[in-house]
């Protein structure tokens, strides 16, 4: 895999032989192919307020400098999920407070914030994920990509639910 990589890096750059093969080289060696890196971060579904840190990353080998930005490019991915997570339950706060002062009541509470989200998803994972942390604050999703990802990496036997509604454009045509 390191001789592909290598050809990769060495045709992305015009010609120009970048990629670190000796550090990648190492890796495999003498880490047996496990990235010497610490990572520390709070535990998942922590509501963290601003200005703190979510993660560090610590790299064990001082052979390899360049690792850890190399690494935080794919963690800091977690963008994603926090921000529509953030925003659902920003929503959720908002809906209960309405929902108990115009009823007394939050019954229902976890259904007021349907997902529709994967239609506009650019991509099946990206839907998966952002499916995934709405159902942290709501249950109700047609976002079936989210409750495959919930399943999957969380055992959940069924995370979100919907109802077999007929879309609207049908139901026009036979009424």
């Amino acid at each position: 895999m390191i001789g592909q990589a290598k050809a990769f890096y060495k045709a992305h750059f015009g010609g120009v032989d970048v990629f670190n093969e000796g550090g990648w080289t190492r890796i495999v060696e003498r880490h047996n192919g496990y990235l010497p890196l610490r990572i520390k971060a709070v535990p998942e579904g922590t509501v963290v307020p601003v200005r703190n840190v979510l993660f560090t990353v610590e790299n064990t080998d001082p052979e390899l400098p360049w690792l850890t930005n190399w690494f935080e490019t794919l963690l800091v991915q977690v963008w994603y999920p926090m921000t529509v997570c953030t925003i659902s339950r920003e929503m959720k706060r908002i809906i209960g407070e309405y929902l108990y002062e115009t009823s007394e009541s939050i019954d229902g509470l976890p259904f007021k914030l349907h997902d529709f989200g994967y239609r506009g998803s650019t991509s099946v994972e990206s839907a998966a994920i952002g499916g995934a942390a709405h159902l942290v604050n709501f249950v109700g999703t047609d976002t079936v990509a989210g409750l495959q990802l919930c399943s999957q990496y969380y055992g959940s036997m069924m995370a979100g639910f919907s109802i077999p509604a007929t879309e609207h454009r049908l139901r026009s045509i036979i009424l």
